[in-house]
């Protein structure tokens, strides 16, 4: 069994967890079982189950496990259910006679009950209980005078009391957990220190229930520690899913990446690592020669996608230009703008989509006023995130992307699935991996905006030249089909059959 460990799998997903859920897919359809493994605590966690279209069989929540919580479809209380018989209720409020709030209570977005805040008499918060979407409160927060968290409980279907978290003032004023204690299916009460060590109880719990497992960390900063210090015997690697080092032109620097440091100074801990392209193995082996690197590509395109008709230039949004990253610095969109401003100069008619959510929210701000300063607000939308970017591929010319480094960066395959020629600056890892300069796309050195524009409008200016691209990008998609990249997780099945028959621990 494959286990793939994270934090969660949220409504909007970055693409280390699309790189997973298309993971999980190409290994069922190749009849080989996974599974989704998280550790967070959601309360929305099932209707994102849900929303991905993945089945009970197919994720493995801490919590649900933990709590013994069966995962079903999504059935949440409505603020009618609720009533507080010794107060005066305005809309989602309560308040006694004296009209002092005493109970609030926060609804999602389709009114379904989320959070409710009970409030002291001297109108602060002394608890807050948090109701899952399948429709029972599933933790209670309790606070001190101070506003301090001081107990988190959560609670199984039927309200009994599972896990208790107690937490003391730590560095900055900050409340860390001192100490957690489980009530386990058998009775007893179980202690650990603190979430870490609950989270390796958990992993080492699902291993035994089924044999010869493989664990691959694909947030090793938040479950690295947990995977690595399992009691049973496991198969365990690392999945890089970024640049391994801080300075991306020195991939041999000792200078890590904080989200794999642990890993890389504990490598005798694991069973080895994986990489997304040629490129970076080459450079872990090179950095690491007595460990195991093996390659998985995560650009993996559904077999039909792949067995689509060819969308043709006539029914595409004439010199319709896009870019699909989270709306973060290191994605660079503002290079995006600068190289489209050049473009626009010169093609009037083209526009461009930004796609993607938004994390740093100032960079979006500096982001307004770029496209402002150079009068491109006709021209430039900022269209936020997308679950299914079919149709925005589809409508598409090209997808530029001029991130400062990636681990592979999964758009790229996904555009040239649909046909879209991309336009990349030559970071370290992906543009080299998938496109081949001329045919399928431009690869242009770092930051060299002028060149990528002259060659976007030389491209956009002639249909021939583009429609022969757009072939090209339909044609060298197979290197991205299910059954190309399920032949790199068959070499790790395989080594991690090796492993469990030599008796290595």
């Amino acid at each position: 069994m494959f286990y793939f460990v994270n934090q969660n799998v949220s409504k909007r997903i970055t693409g280390i967890e699309s790189a997973q859920l298309k993971r999980l897919h190409m290994l069922k359809r190749h009849a080989t079982a996974a599974r989704l493994v998280t550790v967070a605590y959601d309360p929305t966690y099932a209707q994102n189950v849900v929303t991905y279209q993945l089945q009970p069989t197919d994720v493995a929540n801490m919590y649900d496990y933990l709590c013994d919580i069966k995962l079903q479809l999504p059935q949440p209380l409505m603020l009618p259910q609720f009533s507080f018989p010794d107060l005066i209720q305005r809309g989602a409020n309560f308040y006694d006679a004296q009209q002092q709030l005493m109970v609030k209570v926060v609804t999602g977005p389709s009114g379904d009950v989320r959070q409710v805040n009970y409030y002291g008499k001297n109108k602060q918060t002394v608890q807050a209980e948090f109701y899952d979407v399948r429709g029972f409160k599933s933790s209670l927060t309790l606070y001190d005078q101070q506003l301090r968290m001081t107990q988190r409980l959560f609670f199984d279907q039927q309200g009994q009391t599972r896990l208790l978290f107690f937490f003391r003032k730590g560095q900055q004023g900050k409340q860390v957990v001192r100490a957690i204690q489980y009530y386990a299916a058998d009775g007893r009460w179980r202690h650990f220190a603190d979430e870490t060590e609950l989270q390796r109880y958990f992993l080492d719990q699902l291993n035994q229930t089924t044999a010869e497992n493989i664990f691959v960390a694909d947030r090793t900063a938040r479950v690295g520690w947990a995977i690595a210090a399992m009691r049973t015997k496991a198969f365990k690697l690392v999945h890089i899913h970024s640049v391994h080092v801080n300075r991306n032109d020195q991939p041999q620097s000792n200078d890590f990446n904080s989200n794999y440091r642990f890993a890389f100074k504990n490598l005798q801990l694991w069973n080895g690592l994986i990489a997304s392209t040629h490129a970076q193995v080459a450079d872990l082996r090179q950095k690491f020669p007595q460990t195991n690197v093996y390659r998985a590509s995560v650009s993996i395109i559904p077999k039909q996608v792949l067995q689509r008709a060819p969308v043709a230039l006539q029914q595409r949004h004439r010199f319709k230009l896009i870019a699909v990253a989270r709306l973060n610095p290191e994605k660079r969109i503002d290079q995006v703008v600068r190289i489209f401003a050049l473009i626009h100069a010169q093609l009037p008619e083209a526009t461009l989509d930004i796609w993607g959510f938004v994390v740093d929210k100032k960079m979006v701000q500096r982001l307004e006023k770029q496209i402002k300063d150079l009068d491109l607000e006709s021209a430039v939308q900022l269209k936020g995130y997308a679950t299914d970017m079919t149709a925005i591929y589809d409508q598409a010319q090209g997808l530029l992307i001029t991130s400062r480094y990636e681990g592979t960066a999964l758009v790229i395959a996904e555009a040239l699935a649909h046909g879209v020629p991309v336009i990349a600056y030559d970071f370290h890892y992906g543009p080299q991996e998938f496109i081949n300069n001329g045919e399928n796309g431009i690869i242009v050195p770092v930051d060299d905006a002028a060149a990528a524009a002259e060659k976007i409008v030389n491209m956009l200016a002639h249909d021939d030249q583009w429609q022969q691209m757009s072939q090209a990008a339909y044609r060298l998609s197979w290197r991205s089909s299910e059954d190309e990249v399920y032949k790199s997780w068959q070499k790790i099945a395989a080594a991690s059959q090796t492993f469990y028959q030599e008796g290595d621990h």
